[in-house]
């Protein structure tokens, strides 16, 4: 037990230092966007990423967690199901590629918009062949590889799109066009080095165990596409409702939101071979929860106080005060209570994604939080703008995170 917690300690602190890396350039070229972009054309970057995720929650259908989950059980498992799910999700790659193109083509008459969300699609199909060798990594615990690969895409694509930003014309065409450029590279990167420390041989597609991934993916696929509704639709909803500024304005929160949730995440990921493992042994799994959740509470409550004070000047220092005029200071606060709430439950997203015969049973519970983020939106975006969008945030966080407590507590009483 001793020697997995130092695994699980030395595979947090490779992601999160790659996430960390990848964020900061993130947040910094936020920064960069929102200041020397006009707020409609930074309005149009934050939609056309919000595309791109939905997309990858559909074209990845859940499939690397079933990849880390199964592999992390049976190591021997790791060739034969890198050219299985690799094949199923450059599948599912396809068919997402159409369904946002052609979602978007109904919803907009821009055409510039239409033709960047098709440029930015492209990058689809490698991004899923690195999602499963990420996925492969994480199943053999050595995380410290992508980590590596991701923090050196981050910087480099980093540099090369502020030099796009003050030096050529059609920046938001260059910013997308590099982004694809730089999946491929991913792609390349991971891909040689799985091959040389896993030793990958080609397989034949055996579609009866294509079959069954699927099977198993179905229930975190549409668990993952509700949660993903959560997350990103408020941005598409106000894309259509109130215009680009705005989503200019409520990006700028949520960017920082996402920024803020990385240590989360990276414990997460790292987490979820190691629950898999112990999954079957009660005490095990109540320490690695409870000590995680613990970690959660304490840290988002920190985070939450200094944040909620200085959300002014925050977005003031950081974006520039047009973005105080649009209110995103206040709209940051609502978010940071959703952030808050939403670390209550700890980990409790990773007990549940490894519940396997019981995931099902989420099912219902993840449609009601879209539905009701949905119906909320509707109703209060109109009216409210991105203040709105983050209160419908706010209460879906409640809603949500209660279920998730409740759900995993009946997981560990089970397991007992």
């Amino acid at each position: 037990m001793q020697g997995g917690k130092k695994i699980v300690i030395k595979n947090t602190i490779f992601i999160a230092g790659a996430r960390y890396i990848n964020l900061i350039t993130t947040g910094l070229l936020t920064i960069f966007l929102a200041r020397y972009l006009d707020i409609p054309i930074f309005g149009k970057y934050i939609t056309i990423f919000s595309f791109l995720f939905f997309a990858n929650i559909l074209a990845n259908f859940g499939i690397p967690l079933i990849i880390v989950r199964n592999v992390a059980r049976n190591l021997k498992l790791a060739n034969l199901y890198f050219f299985n799910a690799t094949f199923i999700m450059l599948c599912f790659s396809l068919i997402a590629y159409f369904i946002i193109n052609l979602i978007a083509f109904l919803m907009y008459n821009d055409k510039e918009l239409k033709l960047l969300i098709l440029i930015a699609s492209i990058s689809l199909f490698p991004g899923v062949i690195s999602s499963t060798c990420g996925a492969i990594f994480r199943a053999f615990e050595r995380m410290e590889m992508p980590s590596l690969i991701n923090s050196f895409i981050s910087i480099f694509s980093f540099f090369v799109i502020i030099l796009i930003l003050f030096t050529v014309n059609k920046k938001l065409f260059f910013i997308i066009l590099t982004n694809v450029l730089f999946s491929f590279l991913n792609m390349i990167l991971i891909f040689k080095k799985l091959k040389k420390n896993i030793n990958l041989k080609f397989e034949k597609i055996n579609y009866s165990l294509c079959f069954s991934i699927l099977k198993q993916s179905f229930a975190v696929a549409f668990i993952r596409i509700f949660n993903m509704i959560n997350q990103r639709i408020d941005i598409i909803m106000l894309s259509t409702m109130s215009g680009m500024a705005n989503v200019g304005f409520y990006g700028v929160p949520v960017r920082l939101i996402s920024t803020l949730n990385i240590p989360f995440t990276s414990l997460s990921v790292a987490l979820l071979p190691r629950v898999s493992i112990y999954f079957n042994k009660a005490r095990s799994l109540k320490n690695i929860y409870k000590q995680s959740q613990r970690f959660y509470i304490f840290l988002g409550l920190i985070i939450t106080i200094i944040i909620f004070l200085f959300s002014k000047q925050i977005i003031s220092i950081l974006f520039g005060s047009k973005y105080i005029e649009g209110n995103a200071h206040n709209a940051l606060r609502i978010l940071i209570l959703a952030f808050l709430i939403n670390k209550i439950s700890g980990p409790a997203g990773v007990v549940i994604l490894s519940m396997e015969e019981k995931l099902n049973k989420f099912i219902p519970f993840a449609f009601f939080g879209a539905i009701l983020n949905i119906g909320l939106n509707l109703l209060w975006i109109p009216r409210y703008g991105i203040l709105g969008a983050s209160l419908a945030t706010l209460i879906c966080a409640l809603v949500i995170s209660f279920i998730k407590l409740f759900l995993v507590q009946g997981v560990l009483r089970v397991s007992s």
